[in-house]
């Protein structure tokens, strides 16, 4: 008799382990562990069963992020979310038709940290999941742009060049720029300071021709 129910008891306790080994285990997940100012953060409550019931409490830090949408909407019915006190949103959502295995939260970080953390709290579903995993942490930076390797130096203008002074063609020829418009200039390249006399020699030829002329013809009247 003893031993049956020592039995009994030790099947018991076998059954009980099994059951409490076998208990199903949410967790709260986070997309990015850090993030630039200004980037939106994905924060999700994720089931092992999917679950057409699911509510919690999500506390976070107001003062780095700002609550932007969630995505029960779109996986179950309407959610009923009450995002009035600041840092802390109550979501409750059922479904008899639809389910789900994540709900998730959006959030924009907007100010600097070293470590904002998201808390959920009690939470339930229709398949009596614990939730092991309740808090995850977020870093916000901003982000410092990336200067060049080498920078490059804005181009020097360049220097206006002097125009080259053209070529004198009559190079070795000597030109007098002092010369009178008046002179002449022979093909030496020298003044001529003494022009030839071309109209007196050819006077004086006639008037030795009409004197000859003239005694001519005295003598022959002479004669006669």
């Amino acid at each position: 008799m003893k031993k049956s129910i020592l039995g009994i008891v030790i099947i018991a306790m076998v059954v009980i382990a099994m059951m409490v080994g076998n208990v199903n285990a949410a967790n709260l997940a986070v997309n990015n562990a850090e993030v630039k100012k200004g980037d939106v953060v994905t924060v999700s409550v994720n089931t092992e069963e999917a679950s057409q019931a699911v509510e919690f409490v999500l506390n976070y830090d107001a003062t780095k992020f700002e609550y932007v949408a969630d995505s029960a909407a779109s996986t179950l019915g309407a959610p009923i979310v009450n995002a009035s006190e600041a840092g802390v949103i109550r979501l409750v959502v059922t479904d008899p038709i639809k389910t789900t295995n994540a709900v998730t939260l959006q959030f924009k970080a907007i100010e600097d940290t070293e470590g904002a953390v998201f808390t959920a709290s009690n939470f339930s579903t229709d398949k009596e999941e614990e939730l092991t995993a309740a808090s995850v942490t977020v870093k916000v930076v901003t982000e410092t742009p990336v200067e060049p390797e080498n920078p490059v130096d804005p181009e020097t203008p360049e220097e206006p060049t002097t125009p080259e002074t053209p070529a004198d063609n009559n190079e070795g020829t000597t030109t007098n720029n002092n010369t009178n418009a008046n002179e002449k200039v022979g093909t030496n390249g020298q003044v001529i300071t003494k022009l030839p006399q071309t109209g007196t020699p050819m006077f004086i030829g006639a008037a030795v021709v009409i004197a000859l002329a003239g005694v001519a013809l005295v003598v022959r009247k002479n004669r006669k």
